[in-house]
């Protein structure tokens, strides 16, 4: 007996959901960020202070503001990234109210394959100690 299998396409179960930490030590992306956005060398950071969102988007090393993301000659087998400037944590800080040093928040990503983009609201942040 055989099964006809099309239309269906492998679950991985290593990835889960992409979301963002942000603490007083820096903003750290999870293995499923990385992964969705293919591993990407270089990202972009967009902020809007209006909403209180944060865009993540894979860029090309000479793109405006293009930011080291992802080194996979430094990994083994961690796929997160962090990122540790004093200056994005200060400015995020300063946008939502938080107090880092008592407190750290996980924010949830939205993937757009699309664009090679994630939006982090950080107005639906959970708090994490």
């Amino acid at each position: 007996m055989s099964f006809d299998m099309t239309g269906f396409t492998e679950f991985s179960f290593t990835d889960g959901t992409p979301y963002v930490t942000i603490t007083g030590n820096g903003m750290n992306f999870n293995k499923a960020v990385v992964s969705k956005l293919n591993s990407c060398e270089y990202a972009r950071l967009l902020i809007n202070p209006q909403t209180k969102q944060v865009a993540l988007i894979e860029a090309k090393k000479d793109e405006s503001n293009a930011y080291r993301f992802y080194n996979d000659k430094r990994r083994s087998n961690n796929k997160s990234v962090r990122w540790n400037s004093k200056e994005l944590l200060s400015t995020l800080s300063r946008m939502m109210d938080w107090d880092l040093s008592k407190h750290g928040y996980r924010v949830n990503g939205l993937f757009s394959p699309e664009d090679k983009m994630f939006l982090f609201n950080l107005t639906e942040a959970k708090v994490i100690d």
